[in-house]
């Protein structure tokens, strides 16, 4: 009976000892572990992407970065979006749209481009401009009345990603 006792307090011991031994390995793991970069955050990718949407947002921005009242489309909203942040394409100015200096006088969007059309067939992209730097590509996107997404008084919406390399489009840009 002893010898029973014994050895279940042995094996109690060795089963506490396990417990204890995991426990600290796991706490070791954990100090280890580090969240991959983030490329994104504090990027001026993010800041590019906060001056588009600052512009969209502005208010009454139909009467200098629209047509009558309508929201631009395709290559003539590219053309107008880039006289609004870009001092060097104000040759392609329309109406009372002109460089926002004010706005976009610092703004990594001085250095973007017009870039590849999207292929997607859907309704969502219908007309969006298309714009890029390095690895990053915005698409500004008129908001139509047949879009569900689109909320009343908001004439365009914006969409943006990272891509790799090799890419051209972002990945919600499938080719419906």
């Amino acid at each position: 009976m002893v010898y029973l006792y014994a050895s279940l307090g042995v094996l109690m011991l060795t089963g506490i000892m396990a417990m204890f031994e995991m426990a600290m390995s796991f706490n070791a793991q954990q100090m280890q572990f580090r969240p991959p970069r983030d490329s994104y955050s504090g990027s001026t990718y993010q800041q590019a992407d906060q001056d588009v949407l600052r512009l969209l947002t502005k208010k009454d921005l139909l009467l200098t970065l629209g047509n009558n009242g309508a929201p631009w489309s395709g290559t003539a909203l590219c053309d107008q979006l880039r006289c609004r942040f870009n001092p060097v394409a104000q040759e392609d100015c329309k109406g009372a749209n002109a460089y926002d200096k004010q706005m976009f006088d610092s703004s990594p969007l001085q250095r973007y481009a017009r870039s590849v059309d999207t292929t997607s067939n859907s309704a969502e992209l219908s007309g969006s401009c298309a714009m890029a730097s390095g690895q990053h590509r915005v698409l500004v996107v008129p908001n139509s009345s047949q879009n569900p997404l689109g909320r009343v008084g908001e004439p365009y919406r914006s969409y943006s990603c990272v891509i790799g390399e090799q890419e051209t489009e972002c990945p919600f840009e499938t080719k419906d």
